[in-house]
């Protein structure tokens, strides 16, 4: 009879050492996962302290003859059972979310607003039927601004090594006489064409004119290019060149369409 509870002793504390490394990989792989939240640690970090006890308690050292040392024995294995569970809680503690920063305006109110993928002939037809990805910008706190701003664009790969640029990229819609040229009127977005998407392959746009005559009346059909860059797209750095001032700076993070669209974000 002795020898069966024994036994039952055994496979009852294998069990519980079982079940509390199973806990321990869940939380691991939750956490890396990135769903963990407080309430999923504190939950499992006390399934897992109550069976690793569980599994100590059954061990026979830690219940010998006389009571002084078996308080100090289950003190010992209790205080390291807590520490190490309380131990891989830190490592594993979800970070707490940071706060989106709000977006600062600079001294002539122009903003980052988003981005958005459209094809061309959203803002011209006839035209190419190729997708443009649009970096948009608007001035929401200036008022009867007449500076006019022309946009050159680096490409960037990630390690920060210039991969390609455009001196002078297209507003959209654009006018045919000045593409290149914009007026950031109050609460107006403007759209800058910074990315022609080939396939799943972004490349750097270049729209030209043909000048046609229409009647009595001269138009201007765009005409789209694309060059190729050497090495992987990263970010993206918009600087926005107005008269008599210093460049206005954008940084932009660009995310390919694999997963969700493709899209740009601000970095800095």
């Amino acid at each position: 009879m002795a020898e069966v509870r024994a036994m039952s002793k055994e496979i009852l504390g294998l069990l519980l050492a079982f079940g509390a490394f199973i806990a321990t990989l869940a939380l691991y792989l939750i956490d890396k996962a990135g769903k963990n939240n407080p309430a999923i640690t504190i939950g499992i970090l006390i399934l897992m302290a109550a069976l690793a006890l569980g599994c100590v308690y059954l061990v026979p050292w830690v219940w010998p003859s006389k009571l002084a040392e078996r308080i100090w024995r289950v003190s010992l294995v209790t205080s390291a059972v807590l520490l190490l569970v309380g131990r891989f809680g830190i490592w594993v503690w979800p970070e707490p979310s940071k706060p989106t920063p709000p977006q600062m305006a600079h001294a002539n109110g122009i903003t980052f607003v988003n981005s958005r993928c459209c094809q061309l002939t959203e803002f011209h037809k006839p035209a190419p039927s190729v997708t443009i990805a649009l970096a948009c910008f608007r001035n929401d706190s200036r008022f009867m601004q007449y500076e006019a701003f022309n946009a050159h664009i680096i490409y960037r790969d990630i390690q920060g090594n210039e991969i390609g640029d455009l001196a002078r990229a297209t507003w959209l819609p654009a006018d045919s006489d000045h593409p290149t040229r914009t007026y950031f009127e109050t609460g107006i977005t403007k759209n800058l064409a910074a990315i022609v998407i080939e396939g799943d392959t972004p490349k750097v746009p270049v729209i030209g004119w043909i000048r046609q005559t229409l009647g009595r009346q001269r138009i201007g059909l765009p005409e789209m290019h694309s060059r190729e860059l050497p090495s992987t797209l990263s970010t993206l750095e918009v600087r926005l060149l107005g008269l008599d001032r210093d460049p206005i700076v954008f940084h932009l993070k660009w995310h390919p369409g694999k997963v969700k669209p493709f899209s740009l974000q601000r970095r800095d």
